[in-house]
């Protein structure tokens, strides 16, 4: 049976704030098991491009103004195309792990405002069986926000959604009813930051956080991920202790974490790798981006 480690995938609505989209950014890409950073309504420069990451690729729908944004870690033996863009608000990402040639497709999804927009373009995928869908649906449903109140209306948009993902067999991983939009006017707080899945994927999320410690109107949700631990391997080196020759710290989280996981999920335990350290230097595998020339102006464009 192949072995097993964790990493994290983080998403957020940063609410078009300066620091907010910064310091995400930057908390994000600090551990080296933080893999793929997922933004809606980031920040802007005055020329309209999103920060680029050190270290990360970055993809976006539109070169110019994007409402969502991906970032994943350069890593060998991972990769990444872009499959499908929208307007400036809708983004599909297929990740391969060249070590076992498992690809997944995550979507990246910001609906302007309300749920219409993207009530409209679900219908018109042709999704992948293994798919992730992580976003701001901006979508009051029971299904996630648990009971709501008589006087709230379900608009039609949002049962179209809700009855597209049930229909296609997605599986929601937010517990319902744990809010994650916390409008600043006092108004009710509301679940509208979701992470569903189909297919082998839904296997390989192990666990999903809600962070409502951010400086956004939004809170954070952070995807616990099981990787074929080659992948774990060629994250940036971690040579340990030179006095002991132990795993230093990174290490030793991420052993901790996945044993935490395969615990609370109740998963066999010798899935879980002794994580040694790994200091060889291997080249890094580009990405692909749908624009060529995205990186050209994003890459001097740092947080």
């Amino acid at each position: 049976m192949a072995l097993h480690a964790v990493g994290s995938m983080q998403l957020l609505n940063c609410a078009r704030g300066q620091a907010t989209t910064i310091s995400v950014l930057q908390d994000f890409a600090k551990k080296p098991e933080n893999l793929i950073c997922l933004v809606q309504e980031p920040w802007w420069d005055r020329h309209g491009y999103p920060p680029s990451l050190p270290g990360f690729d970055t993809f976006a729908p539109s070169l110019i103004k994007p409402r969502c944004v991906t970032y994943i870690r350069r890593t060998p033996g991972l990769t990444a195309t872009t499959v499908f863009t929208a307007q400036d608000s809708f983004l599909g990402t297929t990740i391969t792990t060249t070590c076992n040639q498992k690809t997944f497709t995550l979507f990246n999804f910001y609906s302007p405002g309300r749920a219409e927009p993207l009530a409209a373009i679900l219908p018109t995928l042709k999704l992948p069986t293994d798919c992730l869908l992580m976003g701001d649906f901006n979508a009051h449903h029971p299904w996630w926000q648990g009971p709501l109140p008589r006087t709230v209306r379900i608009s039609a948009a949002s049962h179209t959604i809700a009855d597209w993902l049930e229909e296609n067999n997605f599986h929601l991983h937010n517990e319902p009813a744990i809010p994650t939009h916390h409008p600043r006017n006092g108004g009710r707080p509301s679940t509208i930051d979701l992470c569903l899945s189909r297919g082998s994927t839904t296997q390989s999320i192990l666990a999903l956080a809600v962070d409502h410690d951010t400086t956004s109107d939004h809170s954070s949700l952070t995807a616990t991920l099981a990787l074929p631990y080659s992948i774990l391997q060629l994250l940036p080196a971690d040579t340990g202790s030179k006095q002991t020759g132990q795993p230093s710290t990174n290490t030793s989280r991420l052993l901790v974490e996945t044993l935490r996981i395969c615990k609370e999920k109740q998963t066999p335990c010798e899935r879980s790798p002794i994580l040694q350290p790994y200091s060889i230097k291997l080249p890094m595998l580009q990405s692909l981006s749908v624009h060529q020339d995205v990186r050209q102006h994003l890459g001097g464009i740092t947080a």
